[in-house]
């Protein structure tokens, strides 16, 4: 789609918007776009006058456990395999580069955010399926929110949606992740769900 240039991304506003036909808005939805740096943030700003961003955040801990499941959901679900995950996570908290673990850190994706200029509106995961949470997201779009929406409908059950994750992972999780509480905690003050868990109580505590 991006022609001979692969940094090239001038043809995917093209890509996005080719079965829009007269709809007046258009959007897209990955977890991948938290990777991306403020220069390409930049280059998503300026695809068209009005470009808004919606970032979903949630505990950054279950977040990484979460993306880890949904990895090696298809492995598992052929194959049981009850150290699998445990061994994937232990692999992705020991590298700061693993796409889960970068997914994670709302602060990197955050700043990369401002320092591109984004009109962005963040929403908690854990108080997303909410009126209010919905009137927060239509009017940073513009858009009239709809009647009846289904908040308690599940639409990505999975086989691995009970699991949780070890004592052990959870503890190396995060302290990889204490910056990103930290820095969520900073911006958004009590807003944050109070069942977030909070890396400096257990250090404290000696955990």
């Amino acid at each position: 789609m991006f022609g001979q240039d692969l940094y090239d991304h001038s043809r995917y506003l093209d890509y996005i918007t080719r079965l829009r036909r007269d709809r007046p808005y258009c959007a897209e939805i990955t977890p991948s776009y938290a990777l991306c740096g403020a220069d390409v943030l930049r280059e998503m700003v300026a695809l068209h006058g009005s470009v808004k961003f919606v970032f979903l955040v949630r505990d950054p801990v279950d977040r990484l456990w979460s993306g880890l499941r949904q990895r090696a959901q298809s492995v598992l679900a052929a194959r049981p395999d009850p150290e699998m995950l445990t061994r994937m996570a232990l692999a992705a908290c020991a590298n700061p580069h693993d796409p889960d673990v970068l997914r994670s850190r709302y602060d990197l994706t955050l700043g990369a955010l401002d320092a591109a200029g984004a009109d962005v509106c963040v929403l908690l995961y854990e108080t997303l399926f909410s009126t209010q949470s919905m009137n927060t997201l239509f009017q940073h779009l513009g858009i009239a929110m709809p009647e009846n929406i289904p908040f308690d409908r599940d639409q990505h059950p999975g086989v691995l949606k009970s699991a949780a994750p070890p004592p052990q992972i959870e503890t190396m999780a995060l302290n990889v992740l204490k910056e990103t509480y930290q820095a969520v905690r900073d911006r958004f003050g009590d807003a944050v769900p109070a069942n977030w868990r909070a890396p400096e109580a257990r250090q404290q505590d000696g955990a």
